[in-house]
């Protein structure tokens, strides 16, 4: 079977994931035009619920997620953790015979610094996912061999886990539901039935999660945090009612997955996969999470994107 691959578009600017919508036929916008040129020359500027309003467009599932649905006790503790890391890093540094030799910075400067490496921590780790998930969702794509080890890595396994060359497969393809959101799933399998998909998504925690998930996975529990089950529930029932401008037909997904790589660097087990299937109650619960989370959503911004119809 032939590998079908959606043609994705790019934003102009990186943007951050919580500021992505879609049109009604599931393409994503990610840039929206000027009045006027900006100083600059740009003619675009980044979709903002503003233009949302205008033009009618669906926030994705993350937007959603991340303005609708309160963080969860373990992504907190990931990012206390790297705030102690960064100020014990700072500490360290401002502690050296040398340093002391130096202008010492006050409390203002020494919170500014642990903050500063703080932001780079975690933009390094967000860079590392991106760059990973670019290099296998081109080598899905395009059959372009990822050039980087991990990325590589994971390519193969994937390709082995998911039958590649042996069944159709869609990669990034957007959509957007009658229900009121959008996204872009990484991967979708079809069955062996011939009827339903297995939707997949990927992830690239750092190498302390990942290795906390594969433990997880030997003793039988979940692996991941729920916000990756709640963003696949959110793509189950999305697909599973498009909305009619939508070229794509209607998905019946009977298997969610999260795909978690060793998003590490110098870790031996960088690369690693780890292959995860959302027990089917646990993703009916999550459902009735999100759809909850986007009435808040509604709610919050004012905006509901659905349908005119839904008010007859």
């Amino acid at each position: 079977m032939p590998l079908i691959a959606s043609a994705p578009t790019r934003p102009s600017v990186a943007i951050p994931e919580s500021h992505h919508w879609y049109r009604s036929d599931g393409t994503p916008q990610y840039d929206s035009p000027l009045a006027k040129p900006a100083k600059d020359g740009r003619t675009t500027t980044p979709t903002t619920l503003r233009h949302a309003r205008a033009d009618g467009l669906f926030p994705s599932v993350t937007t959603i997620s991340k303005q609708a649905l309160p963080l969860s006790g373990n992504v907190i503790n990931w990012l206390v953790d790297t705030m102690m890391a960064s100020a014990l890093d700072i500490c360290a540094e401002l502690s050296d015979p040398m340093a002391l030799e130096a202008n010492m910075p006050d409390r203002a400067e020494t919170e500014a610094l642990v903050v500063e490496e703080y932001k780079t921590r975690r933009s390094s780790q967000a860079d590392r996912g991106t760059l990973i998930h670019a290099q296998v969702e081109r080598s899905l794509t395009d059959n372009v061999p990822p050039e980087d080890h991990a990325a590589n890595l994971a390519d193969a396994q994937i390709r082995g886990w998911a039958k590649m060359g042996s069944r159709m497969v869609d990669c990034e393809l957007s959509f957007a539901s009658t229900l009121g959101w959008a996204g872009k799933c990484d991967l979708l399998i079809a069955n062996v039935d011939g009827l339903s998909w297995t939707l997949a998504d990927l992830k690239c925690p750092n190498t302390n999660s990942w290795t906390r998930f594969k433990t997880a996975s030997e003793k039988g529990h979940q692996v991941g945090y729920d916000e990756y089950g709640i963003q696949l529930a959110a793509y189950r029932a999305g697909l599973g009612q498009p909305h009619p401008e939508m070229k794509c037909d209607r998905r019946i997904i009977s298997r969610c997955v999260s795909i978690l790589v060793d998003g590490g660097i110098d870790s031996d087990t960088a690369g690693e996969c780890l292959f995860y299937e959302w027990p089917h109650d646990t993703l009916l619960r999550f459902g009735r999470v999100f759809a909850r989370a986007f009435e808040n959503w509604v709610e919050l911004r004012g905006y509901d994107p659905r349908p005119d119809d839904k008010e007859e």
